[in-house]
C-alpha cells in the first residue's frame, strides 16, 4: 500500500481575504472601453484607475489612505483627446505615471503629495511617434527613465523620458496586433505575444528575435471554459503566478518550481462579482507585519475593492523565509548605459525594518535640438517639456469701441430737491398700482413689465406736465404693439412708448425730441427686446430709456455699459425726468 506524500511548501496555505467595506473605494466610474488591459495600477503611495470621462480619456488617482467614498468632483488627471487604455507607475519615482491612449500618442505626469485643487492638464512630456492607438505600456526594470509603448500598428517604442527621444523601434516584426509583452529580470530581454498565436523573445538592443519556436510546453494546466482574458501577474520572490480573469470573480494562483511537474496549483479566491480590472502592489509596498504576500486592487463597476494574500504565521516577527531581498526604487543603469550595451540586476532593499517611501522627487526633461528634429505641428506641444521656458510676446489687447453718440452733448443732470431713496422704483411701483394695473404682464418677463411701468409712471409725475393724459390714452402699452413698452418699431420722431402721443404736455420733451432719440439709440438693444445683462444693470430712468426708443445698437460684448447707462441717466435728467423719491 503506498502512501501519498504531501509536498512541502511553507506557500500551501495561502489564503486571500477581501478588506472590509470601510477599506474600499467606493463611487468611482470605472471605464467600460474594450480593451484587454488592467485599467489600475498602484504603487506604495497612490492608486490610479481609468475612469469614464466625457470629451476624451481620464483616470482617477488616489492616495492609498483616501478610502470609502469619492467625491463626483474629485480632480481627475485629463489630457488625453481619446479614451485612456493602459497606465503605468514609473518603477523608480512613486510620483511619475505614464499613459496610453487611443489618440496614439502618451503622456507622463508628475503627481504631486498632496490632492489637487483642479484636475490636472498639462503632462511633463508627451510622446508621440505610433500611427495608431497605443495600448500597452511598460517601464524598463533598472534603466532610469526608459520607457516601452506598442499599439495597434504593430510597433514596438522605447523611449528616453527624460528626454523625449526614441531610442529604438522594432517595427517587422510582429505581423498582427501585440498582445502583452514583459521585459525580463535586469531588462536584457523582451516577451511578447500577438494575435497570431506565437511568442516571442527578442533583444531589443540587437532588434532581433532569439526565440519564438516553442515545441511544447512544460507545463499545460486547464483552467475552465470561460473565454474572458487572463490577467497574469506574477511576484519572482515568492515564485508565484496569480491568474485574474476578466469578467471572472476568480483568483487562481499557482507555485513554480524548478522540479517536476513545475506548475503546482495552490488555492482559487473567489468572490460573487465579476472583475473589470485588476491592479497589483509591488512587494514594497506590502504589510510585512500581517504576513503580506501579495495585495490585489479588484475593480467593480462602481468601486474598487482590496484583496489580501496572506500566509498564516503565528509569529510576529519578521518572516525572512517570506520577505528576501526586493527590488527598490533606486535605479541601477541611466538609459544611455543600458542603450550601450550595459545590464544590471535591481537594486535590493530589505524590508525587515518596513519601507518607508522616499521625499518627493520631480522627474526633470531636458531636450536636445527639439526644434531641429521636429517643428511644432499644432497647439498641442509634441515631446516638450511643460516646464521649459518659453519667450512669449504677449498679444496687444484690442481697441475698445467708442460708446458715447457722437451728437449728445453732457448736459449737467438736474437734481432732485426731494430726499433720496434705496428704492425710488420699488415705490414709485407701489404708487402706481391703479395705473399700472392695465400694463400688468402676462408674460415670463414680469420683472421687465413691472421695471417698465414703475420708471413711466415715475418720468411721468416728475415732468410737471401742463395736461393730463385722457384715461383711453396708451398706458403702458404701445397703441402699434399689444406686446407693451420696449416691443416692436416705432417710427423717428415719434412719441416715447408710455408717454402717450401728448407727450405729457412737457414743452422739454417737445424741444429735446432729436436729443431724446439719440439717447435711445445708445440704450435699445437690437430687436426691440432688452437683453438680460440689460434686466440687471439697469436701474431708474435709463430702463424707461431702453424701452422708449427704436433704433437698434450692439454695444461689444467685452465691454461694461456702465458709460453708456451714465449718459443716460445724465440724459434723462437734463430733460426734466428726476425722481421724487
Amino acid at each position: 500500500m503506498s502512501r501519498r506524500v504531501v509536498r512541502q511548501s511553507k506557500f500551501r496555505h495561502v489564503f486571500g481575504q477581501a478588506a472590509k467595506a470601510d477599506q474600499a473605494y467606493e463611487d468611482i466610474r470605472v471605464s467600460k472601453v474594450t480593451w484587454d488591459s488592467a485599467f489600475c495600477a498602484v504603487n506604495p503611495k497612490f492608486l490610479a484607475i481609468i475612469v469614464e470621462a466625457g470629451g476624451g480619456g481620464a483616470f482617477i488617482v488616489l492616495p492609498l489612505a483616501k478610502t470609502g467614498r469619492v467625491d463626483k468632483n474629485y480632480p481627475l488627471v485629463t489630457g488625453h483627446t481619446a479614451p485612456v487604455l493602459d497606465i503605468d507607475w514609473c518603477p523608480h519615482n512613486d510620483n511619475v505615471i505614464a499613459s496610453a491612449s487611443d489618440d496614439t500618442t502618451i503622456m507622463v505626469w508628475q503627481i504631486p503629495d498632496y490632492t489637487p485643487v483642479r484636475s490636472i492638464t498639462e503632462p511633463i512630456i508627451t510622446l508621440e511617434g505610433h500611427s495608431k492607438r497605443v495600448g500597452i505600456l511598460s517601464w524598463h526594470p533598472t534603466a532610469r527613465n526608459v520607457l516601452l509603448s506598442a499599439g495597434g500598428d504593430n510597433v514596438i517604442i522605447i523611449w528616453n523620458v527624460g528626454t523625449g527621444e526614441v531610442l529604438l523601434s522594432l517595427d517587422d516584426m510582429h505581423p498582427d496586433v501585440i498582445h502583452s509583452v514583459c521585459w525580463n529580470t535586469n531588462g536584457s530581454l523582451l516577451a511578447t505575444t500577438c494575435k497570431d498565436k506565437t511568442l516571442r523573445i527578442i533583444d531589443p538592443r540587437k532588434g532581433q528575435v532569439v526565440a519564438n519556436n516553442f515545441e511544447e510546453p512544460v507545463a499545460l494546466q486547464e483552467m475552465d471554459t470561460s473565454n474572458g482574458v487572463l490577467l497574469p501577474f506574477y511576484d519572482p520572490d515568492s515564485s508565484i503566478v496569480y491568474l485574474c480573469g476578466k469578467g471572472d470573480s476568480s483568483i487562481r494562483y499557482f507555485e513554480i518550481t524548478e522540479e517536476p511537474p513545475f506548475v503546482h496549483y495552490l488555492n482559487t479566491f473567489s468572490s460573487k462579482e465579476p472583475q473589470r480590472g485588476m491592479g497589483f502592489m509591488p512587494k514594497r509596498g506590502l504589510d510585512v507585519s500581517k504576513c503580506e504576500i501579495a495585495r490585489f486592487y479588484k475593480l467593480h463597476e462602481r468601486k474598487c475593492e482590496p484583496i489580501v494574500m496572506t500566509v498564516p504565521r503565528k509569529s510576529d516577527l519578521f518572516q525572512d523565509d517570506l520577505y528576501p531581498d526586493t527590488p527598490g526604487p533606486e535605479p541601477a543603469l541611466e538609459a544611455d548605459e543600458w542603450l550601450s550595451g550595459q545590464d544590471a540586476d535591481p537594486v535590493l532593499i530589505s524590508l525587515r525594518d518596513g519601507y518607508v517611501p522616499p521625499k518627493h522627487r520631480e522627474l526633470r526633461v531636458t531636450k536636445r535640438n527639439i526644434l531641429d528634429v521636429r517643428p511644432p505641428s499644432g497647439p498641442r506641444r509634441s515631446q516638450s517639456a511643460s516646464n521649459a521656458p518659453l519667450s512669449v510676446r504677449p498679444r496687444a489687447a484690442p481697441p475698445r469701441p467708442n460708446l458715447q453718440p457722437p451728437t449728445a452733448p453732457r448736459p449737467t443732470p438736474l437734481r432732485s430737491s426731494a430726499p433720496r431713496s434705496s428704492t425710488p422704483w420699488r415705490r414709485c411701483w407701489r404708487r402706481s398700482r391703479p395705473c399700472a394695473s392695465r400694463c400688468r404682464p402676462r408674460s415670463s418677463a414680469s420683472r421687465l413689465w413691472r421695471t417698465c411701468c414703475a420708471s413711466w409712471w415715475t418720468a411721468r409725475t416728475s415732468a410737471a406736465p401742463t395736461g393730463r393724459s385722457k384715461p383711453g390714452s396708451t398706458v403702458g402699452r404701445s397703441a402699434s404693439t399689444p406686446e407693451g413698452p420696449g416691443f416692436g418699431s416705432r417710427a423717428p420722431h415719434s412719441a416715447p412708448l408710455g408717454l402717450g402721443g401728448d407727450w405729457g404736455g412737457n414743452s422739454a420733451l417737445r424741444g429735446r425730441s432729436g436729443q431724446l432719440q439719440r439717447l435711445v439709440s445708445v440704450c435699445r438693444p437690437p430687436g426691440g427686446v432688452p437683453r438680460p445683462g440689460f434686466r440687471q444693470e439697469l436701474a431708474g430712468p435709463q430702463q424707461w430709456c431702453c424701452t422708449a426708443g427704436s433704433v437698434p445698437f450692439v454695444p461689444h460684448p467685452g465691454q461694461r455699459k456702465c458709460l453708456v447707462l451714465a449718459q443716460c441717466l445724465e440724459m434723462v435728467g437734463s430733460l426734466g425726468l428726476t425722481s421724487k423719491g
